[in-house]
Parts: C-alpha cells; structure tokens; sequence
C-alpha cells in the first residue's frame, strides 16, 4: 500500500492529501497507470507536460519520461481516435528502430490528469548544444548525424507517421557503446496539428517557425514531406552556422512572422556563400527546401544519396579529417579520415537504420521499392510552440 503524500513534489506545498493532482500546480499525485510515481517536472510545451517518474515495482532501470497531454488539446473532433493510433504505431516502430525514443505500451487516460503515454528517459544532450551561431560542425559529423536521421525517418514514413516537428531540440545525442553520436529522435507528432489558419499563425499557435515548411507556414495539408524540408533547414545551419531565411542585411535576425512569410516567399542563400567548398551541395540544398512539396525529394533517403553523390562528385570525403570535429573521434575506424569508402551508405531496405560503428561497412543497396508521400489527418490539435530565436 503506497503511504500518503504530505508534500507536492513540484510545488512543495503542504496537505494535498487526499487529491490525485496537486490543487495548487496540477502536478500528478497518483501512481499513472497503477505504477508510475512521478517525482520532477521536465518542461512545459505547447501540447503538454513531461514529467519524470520511477516505476514502482522496478529497482533497476526504473526511470521513465511521461507526457501529459493537455486536456483542451484533446477536445477537438477526431483528436483522440488518432492520439490511440498513432501512439500504437510510433510505439511499435520505436520498437523495432534503435533511434527513436521508445514509446511503452502504457498508455491511455487518467482521471483528473487526462491523456499520457510512457517513454523511455534518456541521458544525453540537444542537437541545439553542439549549435553556436556562425560556427558550422564539422562536415563528417553532419553527414553522420544526417546517415542516421535521414533511415529513421523513412522507417517512420513508410509507417505514415510525419514528425511535423524537426528541429534541434528534438534530436537527442547519446552514448551508445563507442559512439558519443548515436542520434535518438524525440517527440513525434503525437496529437498535433498538421495545419493552421493564417489568424492561428498570428496567435503563435503554430509549430516552429525556423523549420516550418512552406504548406505549414499557409495552413496546407501536409506530408512526409514537410520533414524532408525540416531536415533541409537543419542540414543548412549544421553546415554554416545560420538559418537560410535568418538574417537581413544588418545580421539580425528576423522575427516569427517574417520568418513564416520567408518559407513561402524568399529564396534560401545559397550555402555556398558561407561555404565555398560545399559549393556541390547547393543543388541538394535548393531541392531539399522546394517551395512546392512536389519539387522536393520524394523521401528521405533520397535526400541522402544526393548528399553522398554530391559529395563524392567533388573528391571531398579524402579532405574530411577527423580533427575537423575538433573532439574525439565519432566513429570506430582505423583511420582519422572518412572516405568515400567508409562513409556511411544508403541502406539496402528502407526500413534498415544505418549500422553503426562503421568498420568495413556493407556495400549497399539503393532501394527499389518507391512508396507515395502520405497525407495526415487534417482534424487535429494546435502544435507545441517556440518563439524564433538565434540557435545557441
């Protein structure tokens, strides 16, 4: 029999016994799903609270993040069937694909609280943390972290799961064995929104501005694409340091909105003017950030292989030396320099996350099975929200 609690956890307030939620700060009281005892408030998003907890009947490894669905997010028509599918589907790709945060099996509605579902808690830090403004990382840890991004997200989209949300914040660095850059994607877009009236844009109900795709920014309906321009976005500033619609002829940088009118309206700068020797993934880059969806790369590891034929169209992978990163080493090799050789290959099935570390590597083979870019309910909730702001 679990003893009462005298105390809230998040607020400290006293005699909030016998409530299931703290009646002062809402944090949850009771065990969740019968087994859960949350313990610290993570952070606050749009959508919802995470929470750490520990199981209640585990000694080892009992540590779990639980995300609390905001009540009102779930009201809208057609919210909920589509939070219990797509939970069971990203719960079970999460099963199967080592970089996405594993979703458990408990999931569902608790009473006083609302909507939940379990993820495993990991230790490791941002995307955004290796990110300074004006400093771009090293090329062969940016085609490293884009190998393992590029697999994971086709793997969901062959499933129909868009992320809507690509973004540093949710891209999570891990140690795994001898890797200090084993790449865990967070937050899928459990509940959200894929659309928005332009009145809701002004409101800032809205994903994030920085990495929104055009149909995003005009409240279109969306598609696995709308990643595949998130993912164009996040490859530019990795390679350079800035945002391509991020600064004006004074350097600053621009506000939400006019980021917003720059998706749908402005040409990105060519990343060859920050980087002139990049200048053979300008093509890759253009078609990556596509206004229209349809002029984009049909999927995610198309985008890959024109980053590995670009780059090995300008004999480049034998420059790419290890001391670039100016860290340890990323990968197991026997020597300090990726070349075109060892460096990470379009897998032979869509599905196959690349394998790491990268000693002696397959020889793959492109897949030859196409699939059309799947549209997403557009009877969803609003998004998480984040105000645009210089990456640090």
């Amino acid at each position: 029999m679990q003893s009462a609690q005298t105390s809230c956890p998040g607020c400290k307030k006293e005699n909030i016994h016998p409530f299931r939620v703290c009646p002062y700060c809402r944090f949850p009281l009771m065990e969740i799903a019968g087994k859960y005892k949350t313990f610290k408030k993570l952070a606050r998003g749009g959508m919802g609270t995470l929470y750490l907890a520990r199981h209640a009947r585990m000694q080892v490894d009992n540590t779990r993040v639980i995300k609390v669905i905001d009540p009102d997010m779930m009201d809208t028509h057609g919210v909920q069937e589509r939070f219990y599918r797509e939970i069971q589907v990203t719960a079970a790709l999460s099963q199967r694909n080592e970089h996405i945060v594993r979703i458990y099996d408990d999931f569902g509605e608790e009473e006083g609280l609302g909507h939940y579902f379990v993820m495993e808690y990991l230790e490791g830090d941002t995307l955004t943390s290796k990110m300074k403004p004006g400093q771009p990382l090293a090329t062969p840890l940016v085609f490293l972290l884009f190998s393992q991004l590029c697999t994971t997200l086709n793997a969901a989209h062959q499933q129909g799961i868009v992320h809507r949300d690509i973004k540093p914040d949710n891209i999570l660095l891990i140690h795994r064995e001898n890797h200090d850059h084993f790449v865990k994607v967070i937050d899928f877009g459990i509940a959200r929104s894929d659309h928005a009236t332009l009145m809701q844009l002004t409101r800032g109900i809205v994903g994030t501005p920085r990495y929104m795709s055009p149909e995003q920014c005009k409240g279109d309906r969306i598609d696995t694409r709308a990643d595949i321009y998130a993912l164009g976005i996040l490859l530019y500033e990795l390679l350079t340091g800035y945002n391509p619609y991020g600064l004006d002829t004074t350097g600053r940088e621009r506000s939400g909105m006019a980021a917003l009118s720059a998706h749908t309206s402005r040409q990105p700068i060519p990343l060859s003017h920050w980087q002139p020797s990049l200048k053979h993934l300008d093509p890759v880059l253009a078609k990556a950030l596509a206004k229209s969806p349809n002029d984009r790369f049909e999927t995610t590891l198309d985008l890959w292989q024109a980053m590995l034929t670009g780059q090995a169209s300008s004999n480049s992978y034998d420059n790419l030396s290890m001391a670039q990163t100016q860290e340890q080493p990323f990968v197991s090799m026997e020597k300090d320099t990726l070349t075109s050789s060892n460096f990470p290959q379009r897998p032979s099935h869509p599905h196959t996350p690349l394998s790491l570390p990268m000693q002696a590597p397959n020889t793959f083979v492109p897949p030859t099975r196409r699939f059309t870019p799947v549209p997403v309910d557009e009877d969803a909730t609003t998004p998480e929200v984040e105000k645009v702001k210089p990456f640090s």
